[in-house]
């Protein structure tokens, strides 16, 4: 677990609403959080699709399978699944009537799996069809049956999503990088990693563990939300001026142990 997670802000409150509209208006819209899907969603849209899951989907001949860890209502798997960027948020969680409305079709045939800790969010995931199934997870107290589940999701998911690791505990990270890592299909797992929240040396550390298990893509950091009053010294004492930095790291499973379906 990050040193510095204990210091965020809690939005405990927030994640266990019964919909997304806290969320989005109170941790997401006026922190100007919703800036960090501009440019991965137009990556998504330009590069991974087009290189990657779009190529997957054909040759596989069947939908993906999108994984979302820490995963809340939805959001990440919106931008994986239908390159939801910063007005489609505004127009489906920042307005009232819409919340349940996914306006935007899904980039390529996929089947979408989100687990979480706040089963209302994970309920208004699956009633607003962002997830075709879920579960609800400590994932710092996994119980055998959910550690089975997970273990099998993680090797069947060509799409892994996942941020805020800075509240896990130490080990969890990394058995859910090697679960992923045992699948025999193409994967991408994507992460984002959050300074400072999720801390310096641990962030080191988790990227030197993930170059030696999967194949490097790309990165991509963008600006995340502003601080509250409750972090504004954390900004301070880490030289963080005004805005977080958000960094997406992608990656894909190697190579040899991808079973070829051309």
């Amino acid at each position: 677990m990050s040193d510095v997670s204990f210091k965020k802000q809690d939005f405990k409150d927030i994640y266990n609403y019964k919909d997304s509209s806290l969320y989005y208006q109170l941790g997401v819209h006026n922190l100007g959080g919703d800036d960090r899907f501009e440019a991965p969603s137009f990556y998504l849209e330009s590069v991974l699709s087009e290189q990657l899951l779009k190529v997957w989907q054909r040759e596989m001949n069947k939908p993906l399978h999108m994984v979302d860890v820490l995963s809340g209502y939805g959001a990440d798997t919106l931008l994986y699944t239908r390159a939801f960027n910063k007005q489609d948020f505004a127009k489906m969680w920042g307005t009232p009537g819409n919340l349940y409305n996914i306006h935007k079709p899904p980039l390529f045939p996929v089947k979408t799996f989100g687990c979480d800790s706040s089963q209302n969010a994970l309920q208004y995931g699956k009633d607003a069809g962002i997830y075709d199934e879920n579960v609800t997870v400590d994932f710092n107290n996994m119980t055998p049956e959910v550690e089975m589940l997970l273990h099998e999701k993680c090797r069947e998911a060509n799409i892994f999503a996942t941020n805020s690791i800075g509240y896990l505990n130490d080990g969890v990270f990394e058995k859910l990088v090697e679960w992923f890592a045992e699948g025999t299909e193409p994967g991408l797992f994507a992460i984002g990693f959050v300074y400072p929240f999720d801390g310096v040396e641990g962030g080191r550390a988790q990227k030197c563990y993930l170059l030696g298990k999967l194949d490097f893509f790309n990165s991509l950091p963008v600006v995340y939300r502003s601080p509250t009053k409750d972090e504004e010294q954390l900004f301070e004492e880490y030289h963080v001026c005004g805005r977080m930095v958000y960094e997406t790291w992608y990656l894909t499973r190697r190579c040899e142990q991808i079973i070829s379906y051309n």
